[in-house]
């Protein structure tokens, strides 16, 4: 039964991904796809940036500074090699979590060591 389904796909292999197909061929089921980043943009790409008021923008950086200061947040070299970046810090309101705030000319790094922070970037 292994043996047949080993022998199954070795003979559709052509299906798969591989380094000269990236994402696979079978042969009629061609589908071109038009990508369009001009105007008009789709509705997504056309809503505002979250804004906040200068008074949350204070209370954000001075809580993004007393975590550079306790080791939680560092900056990180352009040519660090890191697992995860995100350009979103998740924050806390009201005592709940799930509060997520996108950080203008910051990107931080989110990894099991803490919230790192690009050295490339404004802070």
């Amino acid at each position: 039964m292994k043996e047949d389904l080993i022998e199954i796909f070795f003979q559709n292999k052509e299906a798969f991904a591989s380094d000269n197909e990236p994402l696979g061929y079978i042969e009629g089921h061609e589908v071109n796809i038009m990508l369009n980043v001009g105007r008009p943009y789709p509705p997504l790409l056309r809503r505002p940036a979250y804004t906040d008021s200068p008074r949350a923008r204070k209370e954000l950086e001075t809580h993004i500074n007393e975590l550079k200061k306790l080791g939680v947040c560092r900056k990180v070299g352009y040519n660090e090699e890191i697992e995860v970046t995100t350009p979103v810090v998740t924050a806390w309101h009201n005592n709940k979590s799930g509060w997520l705030v996108i950080l203008e000319n910051l990107i931080p790094i989110i990894s099991q060591k803490g919230i790192q922070f690009p050295e490339s970037m404004r802070l």
